[in-house]
């Protein structure tokens, strides 16, 4: 009876922990799924390739401040209501998604989507701490890392399958239907972690008052800048990619996924390698490295654009490059900014929010200039390399100084 006591205990442990990592994927999917049908939304919602950018960018920006609250909300409320709450608005949200006849309802939809899927990567992260500490948090908090790289994976590669199969909508369908499942583990398998005899005192004074002071911090906002630059670079491929590979390049939609599966795999491959050096060369010496592999691969681009030699293999053997290098490049500072301050749920909820609010400023502008793709992607490539540069050499002078 013991031995079966405890294999039933082991199972709901790893129930437990699958539900929990199974919320990462979930806000990166909601961009990831719906790109490789650009190019059809834009003739189905008769409306223009700038104004469907937005959908990307609204929802961007939503997810972003929805998480600089969702930290304190689970600690005052609860985890599990907090996401439950968040989730099954998100599941609502997607599903309403499949039948949206205009740019006006999608925009507002996108945004509900942001608000409510914003609860994700903050609230998982605080019931991941606290169940794990010391080594056993840092494996956990490894295994979210490959679950969310993989998503950035096969998203974009089964989004095309369903645009060239069912069309547009099925994509918002996959969206509730990931949401669904992800609900109902949570609801069977998530217990509350949250001390019940700790709840803390829901208030915007002391909310304002902790960020405030991480903005204080020269050094954390300089790894924040770093963050979004390179956060940047990928979210502009995902603004002018689908159009670029699609329409300029005569990419099949099913080509284009499959494309994108292999741009995920550059980034598995750049964060794998990181996670494996990291401990011999450190983070500051690989933050420079991939500083370097970015900036170079930008100027690949540029070069290509000049001398009029855009071809798919090559636009996706540099992005690429670039994308391996932001696996160096971002681990590393968030792992920097978050290490300034002993109040890690503040940290890390400024450090999501603030990065996502920052993307979605770029992505707002990269979509504002209505130029050739190639000219666009490999020009706003190497602005975003060169300030990543200048970021994270002003933050290493901040420090020497002092």
């Amino acid at each position: 009876m013991t031995s079966h006591s405890n294999d039933q205990t082991a199972v709901m442990k790893s129930l437990f922990l699958l539900s929990v990592l199974l919320i990462y994927p979930l806000p990166q999917i909601a961009i990831d799924i719906y790109l490789p049908s650009w190019p059809a939304m834009v003739s189905a919602l008769h409306t223009s390739r700038e104004l469907l950018q937005w959908s990307l960018t609204i929802y961007v920006l939503f997810l972003g401040m929805a998480q600089l609250i969702y930290g304190p909300l689970s600690d005052r409320f609860g985890r599990k209501p907090v996401l439950l709450f968040g989730i099954g608005v998100f599941f609502i949200s997607s599903f309403m998604g499949m039948f949206v006849v205009s740019m006006g309802q999608l925009l507002v939809l996108r945004a509900i989507q942001g608000l409510s899927i914003g609860c994700g990567f903050t609230v998982a992260s605080a019931i991941l701490a606290d169940v794990f500490q010391g080594n056993q948090l840092a494996k956990v908090t490894s295994y979210s890392a490959m679950i969310y790289s993989i998503s950035l994976m096969f998203a974009p590669f089964i989004g095309g399958y369903l645009q060239h199969y069912i069309g547009w909508q099925a994509n918002f369908g996959g969206m509730a239907l990931y949401a669904l499942i992800l609900f109902l583990l949570i609801y069977l398998f998530v217990f509350e972690t949250k001390d019940k005899q700790k709840k803390a005192i829901f208030s915007i004074s002391s909310i304002l008052k902790n960020y405030f002071l991480l903005f204080h911090n020269l050094v954390f906002i300089g790894a924040i800048f770093c963050l979004i630059l390179a956060y940047g670079v990928m979210i502009t491929f995902n603004i002018v990619g689908p159009f670029l590979l699609q329409e300029t390049l005569h990419v099949s939609v099913i080509g284009y996924g499959q494309l994108l599966l292999l741009i995920g795999v550059a980034y598995f491959i750049g964060a794998t390698v990181n996670s494996f050096f990291v401990k011999y060369a450190g983070i500051h010496r690989l933050i420079i490295l991939g500083l370097i592999l970015m900036f170079c691969s930008s100027l690949g681009l540029v070069a290509i654009v000049i001398l009029h030699v855009v071809t798919v293999t090559n636009i996706v053997a540099l992005v690429g490059l670039t994308i391996f290098s932001v696996g160096f490049i971002y681990p590393n500072c968030f792992a920097y900014a978050l290490d300034v301050f002993h109040e890690k749920g503040y940290a890390s909820a400024l450090i999501g929010s603030a990065i996502l609010i920052g993307v979605s400023i770029i992505s707002a502008i990269v979509s504002h200039f209505n130029i050739d793709h190639e000219y666009c992607l490999s020009f706003a490539f190497l602005i975003l390399s060169i300030l990543s540069i200048l970021s994270y050499v002003l933050t290493r002078i901040i420090i020497k100084k002092r």
